[in-house]
């Protein structure tokens, strides 16, 4: 069952490509997948979206103090938004300029919706350059910055893979807007003092543009072969994957071919 020829690809979909094909076969080109979105989410999945919707109303100046109220009487719910607000606090930002806004990028069949757009300020990238001491190299000119939430934990062995999810966005964003993104970074709410921002790193981006691409072009000839990892226990598709053991195994190793 192919995928069919008008899919938009995402960020989520290519990663999880990049996770594991065969898994993104059965959620995007067979029935499984419909089942497994009208199954009742996680609650770590719900609690990531109400405080990804409480983010987006406030960016937009909404009145959000009732909600607040109402979360924070879970203590869960009060350490995201407390890290939220530390995090705009230590880095001197309000809102944001675009929240939760949705780009198309139709020859690329790429969509996606940006958690916010940031203008900094001359004062937040003094901080940002202040925070990164050696790291930080060149000259950045632009203030434009693309900033996701996130209420899960931070892995430092992850961090490529993040810079990956954020070049996806800006290379969205930058081909529909025409505009320069000069920085990227994730807002750790429940960690707030492991949120990062740094500057978009041009040589990755094309790089990471390339490999998107490629994934698309196996996703489109149809090569989905199983990726073994320790994420499979967790996989929504374990016990369907095991009955399609040998069917959709390519010939060529995931290895030499991922």
């Amino acid at each position: 069952m192919p995928l069919k020829e008008n899919f938009n690809f995402s960020k989520s979909s290519i990663l999880m490509y990049k996770n594991c094909p065969l898994s993104f076969y059965f959620k995007y080109a067979t029935p499984y997948g419909k089942l497994f979105r009208q199954a009742e989410q996680p609650e770590h999945l719900t609690r990531g979206t109400l405080i990804h919707e409480f983010i987006e109303e406030y960016n937009k100046g909404n009145d959000i103090k009732e909600v607040e109220n109402m979360l924070c009487k879970d203590l869960i719910y009060a350490e995201n938004i407390y890290g939220f607000y530390k995090i705009l606090n230590k880095y001197h930002l309000t809102r944001a300029l675009e929240s939760e806004a949705r780009y198309d990028l139709p020859e690329s069949n790429l969509m996606g919706f940006l958690d916010s757009v940031y203008e900094f300020s001359d004062e937040t990238i003094q901080i940002i350059k202040d925070e990164l001491g050696d790291k930080f190299k060149g000259k950045i000119n632009g203030n434009l910055a693309i900033i996701d939430y996130k209420t899960g934990k931070y892995h430092e062995y992850l961090h490529r893979k993040y810079q990956f999810e954020m070049n996806i966005y800006v290379y969205l964003y930058e081909s529909v807007t025409g505009k320069n993104i000069s920085w990227i970074g994730m807002f750790y709410t429940n960690e707030p003092e492991n949120s990062f921002i740094e500057p978009v790193n041009r040589r990755l981006l094309t790089n990471d543009i390339k490999d998107f691409k490629k994934q698309k072009g196996f996703i489109r000839s149809n090569v989905f072969p199983r990726k073994f990892s320790n994420l499979c226990d967790y996989c929504d598709f374990l016990n369907i994957c095991e009955d399609y053991a040998d069917e959709y195994v390519d010939a060529v190793s995931t290895r030499d071919r991922l």
